[in-house]
């Protein structure tokens, strides 16, 4: 993990934390929000205010995908380029 990203003071250290967290997971994991926020101990308005400022930084994409009858799926990208 870069040290420029987990010193970076332009973020909240909710964001760095879940930044952090995203960033460390495999290739292959799906990103449940409730396990993000469970794993975390963060609620689910917190989560919504991290992934809103990550998003306006420029550092997390995310778009969320309906799989049927009320089941939803959300697929995250993380870009830590600028802490290359």
């Amino acid at each position: 993990m870069p040290d420029a990203l987990i010193t970076d003071r332009s973020l909240t250290t909710d964001a760095r934390v879940v930044l952090i967290y995203l960033a460390g997971r495999p290739d292959d994991w799906m990103p449940m929000v409730g396990d993000i926020c469970g794993s975390l101990g963060i609620s689910d308005y917190k989560w919504r205010g991290v992934r809103a400022s990550l998003k306006e930084a420029g550092i997390l994409t995310h778009q969320m995908r309906s799989l049927g009858r009320a089941c939803l799926e959300w697929d995250f990208e993380v870009d830590l380029t600028r802490y290359y």
